[in-house]
């Protein structure tokens, strides 16, 4: 998805999937778990572990890599404030 950030677009990639990879995003796993990924432009990829006693929901599991993705960026506290505005307009409409 894109998103308009005072008239510039940021590309915002999301995925879901299964993972048992002992290491994913600094999170030791031992067992096969449902992920979120995001990715904001050009930045690495961040995930979003569901616990296995949750149930997975993948727009919780965007919330909080997109959330997790946010906080790794050089953006303002405006600019990402916009862009959740923007993630939010995008996903009612």
């Amino acid at each position: 998805m894109r998103l308009n950030l005072f008239g510039a677009e940021v590309s915002v990639k999301f995925w879901h999937g299964l993972t048992d990879i002992d290491n994913v995003g600094g999170q030791l796993i031992t067992e096969t778990r449902k992920v979120t990924a995001c990715k904001i432009g050009e930045q690495e990829p961040v995930f979003a572990v569901c616990n296995p006693k949750d149930q997975f929901c993948k727009s919780t599991g965007r919330k909080i890599a997109f959330a997790k993705a946010l906080s790794k960026t050089t953006f303002s506290k405006v600019d990402r404030e916009q862009l959740w505005i923007g993630y939010f307009n995008r996903i009612k409409g």
